[in-house]
């Protein structure tokens, strides 16, 4: 009798220590690859971002404003928005009146 529940014993704990050993080796290898870069392989160009800021300010064309209803281009002259329908007030430009 007590050499089956000795064996019974190695049986539990060898399966313990199994998944255990498992479930460690599982997440050194998930958590190696998740946070990798991607290879850098020579002769191939790498993909550059612009900073988001950059790219939207780049859309504006002269004598553009933007929408503060809806943040789109529209004529710097415009006094309603064609995307949302927003209007706008005038504003005059501060300074000396001419008369």
């Amino acid at each position: 009798m007590t050499a089956a529940v000795g064996a019974l014993y190695y049986v539990m704990m060898g399966t313990i220590l199994l998944f255990l050993g498992g479930f460690l080796i599982y997440r050194i290898v998930h958590l190696s690859v998740k946070g990798s870069a991607p290879p850098f392989v020579p002769g191939v160009p790498q993909p550059t971002y612009a900073a988001p800021a950059a790219r939207y300010k780049s859309a504006l064309v002269e004598g553009t404003k933007l929408c503060p209803a809806c943040a789109e281009a529209i004529q710097g002259m415009a006094k309603k928005c064609r995307h949302c329908g927003e209007w706008f007030e005038i504003v005059k430009p501060r300074g000396r009146d001419v008369e």
